[in-house]
Parts: C-alpha cells; structure tokens; sequence
C-alpha cells in the first residue's frame, strides 16, 4: 500500500505490506498489462459481495434483547446477561447459558449494553482488518501490542476516544531496519459507522530513506459485519503520488470467537495492480490470532508455483 512517486526510496525501505513486493517476481510483467478498468472492476464486485453477504449471513443468530449487558471485571473476564437486578453494591445478570451471577460493583471495570449485538465476545481487535485501519477509534485509555508476519511489531493507545497513536520498529535480522508511525484521527463515529483519516509514515536507519502516505477511510456497520473502505495517497520528497490506492474491506463474524476477514487494494496508475487477501481471526477476549493468504490479481493468472503469501498477525488488546 505505500505507493509514491520515488521508487528508489521505496526499495530503500521495505513496507508491512510486503506481499506485493515478494509476489512481485512472478507478477510484474503481467501487472504492466494490467488497465484502470480492470482495477476497478475488481474493486466493485468485491464492495458488491461485502454488502450483499454480509447481512445475510448475519441473520443467522438472534440478536440480544434489550436489558442485555457486557460487563468487564477486573480480571479481564467479560460477561454477557440480562440483568435481573442492581443496586449501589450488586448486579444480578443472567447469562445466555440460563446461569444467574451476582457481581459485586467492586469487581465491575465497564459495563454497557449490547442490545441488538448477536456474540458473547465482540471482536477485540475490530480497530483492524488483517492489517489496514478500520474507521473505528481505539478506545480512551485502551490500546493494543501486536506483531504482523513475525518481522512487524505495532503498538497502538487511544486518546479521547478520537485519536489513535500507533507505531513501531522492525526487528527483521541482517537488513535495514525500518520504524514506522501511523496516527489516526476517527472524526465521525457511531455504532454502525465511522470516518476516519489518518497516515504512515515510514523512516529506515541505515540508508535514512523515507516515504508515507495518507488516507481517508470509512467503516459502514457494526464489528459484526461491516465494510471498510479508503483511498490513499503516497508522499515522498515534498510530492504527493499521481495515482491513489483503492481499499475495500470487509469483517464478518461468524461465531463467538471467529471472524472472517478480507482486506483488498487496487493500486492504480501504470503497472498497477490489485491485492486480494482472506483470512480468518480467532478471537478471546483480549487477544486475536489472524492467518490468512494474500495474492494479486497478476499472480493469480500465472500457471506457475503457488499464488499465495501466507499471513499472520497477533494482538493483545489492554484497557477497560
């Protein structure tokens, strides 16, 4: 995703998004071939099947009824029930299994209701796709450590339920070394939609080499289900990039805790191409393990070799 107008900056300092890059060899040639309008025939058949799929798969649970609580207690365990009763000291709830509890106050980080959701645990990680930003803010006082293909540490805090600071440096062994910043500012959001912008900014340390892009982008729906998509511009030495790259994304939650993913970008200009990607998030109620396969539409029309670049992510979610 980080496309600017100086290639030699570019090979200086390799991106996260590196499938591109490691698909390039078996692609490039077919990517040069590659029109506009392919591109963005791609881009709405899948903005098409999100939108179309996604609610109906989401119709196959009954969503909570009202009265229906997610409380988070001291000790990071998260309970779903309704609640019978509550007083200064207690909260009696009864879970969906049909088991009553009563917590005392004392042990109660949050509550808030989760009427019309349809899981017992809500994505933790839901500020992401496999990689690129959703709308959605990170949380006042929450935050997240995650590592993305081993190489790729990322931290992230919230600030104000509005800002989101977000970072980190590469540890890949025996080459430049790379730290990357992505702050975000979510200036619009409810709870089934979100806007925000943002940008990356990317900086190596031996050769000093930098490029960064910038973004504005937009979550349609709740963690549940939802579409993102965005459109982003490179920057590289006081210019801006002549050619945008397209996102469009999309979550599915298709149980408690698993989650299917998409992230997908069409990269116009000349010798673009597009980035398809699927993946598959397990999720508890502070950590989420992603794998997934990514590909471009180049390689995939090459008969040769396998046409897929495995992906990993993992996150620890912290905060109330």
């Amino acid at each position: 995703m980080y496309s600017t107008k100086s290639p030699e900056c570019m090979q200086a300092s390799p991106q996260p998004y590196t499938a591109a890059g490691a698909l390039d060899a078996g692609g490039h040639a077919a990517a040069g071939r590659l029109g506009f309008g392919r591109h963005l025939a791609c881009f709405v058949l899948l903005l098409g099947f999100a939108m179309c799929v996604a609610p109906r798969c989401r119709a196959q649970t009954e969503p909570y009824p009202e009265g229906t609580v997610r409380i988070v207690l001291r000790g990071g365990e998260q309970v779903v029930g309704l609640v019978l009763r509550e007083d200064a000291q207690e909260v009696e709830v009864e879970k969906v299994s049909g088991v009553r509890m009563i917590i005392p106050r004392s042990q109660i980080i949050s509550m808030r209701s989760v009427a019309g959701e349809r899981f017992e645990i809500r994505d933790p990680n839901r500020t992401r796709l496999l990689f690129a930003p959703t709308a959605r803010a990170v949380g006042s006082g929450q935050g997240y450590l995650a590592i993305y293909e081993i190489f790729f540490p990322f931290a992230a805090v919230g600030i104000a339920n509005v800002v989101t600071l977000a970072g980190g440096i590469t540890v890949n062994p025996g080459s430049d070394r790379f730290a990357y910043l992505a702050p975000k500012v979510t200036v619009y959001q409810q709870p089934d939609m979100a806007f925000a912008v943002g940008g990356i900014g990317v900086t190596t340390f031996n050769s000093g080499a930098e490029a960064s892009l910038f973004y504005a982008v937009a979550t349609l729906g709740r963690p549940e289900h939802a579409v993102t998509a965005g459109v982003a511009y490179g920057y590289s030495d006081g210019d801006v990039g002549d050619s945008p790259v397209l996102l469009i994304g999309g979550e599915l939650q298709v149980s408690n805790r698993v989650k299917v993913l998409t992230e997908n970008y069409v990269i116009t200009g000349s010798g673009g191409d597009t980035l398809l990607s699927l993946g598959l998030r397990l999720m508890g109620d502070r950590v989420a393990g992603d794998f997934g396969f990514i590909t471009t539409s180049s390689v995939l029309g090459d008969t040769g070799g396998f046409p897929f670049l495995p992906w990993l992510g993992f996150a620890y979610n912290f905060g109330s």
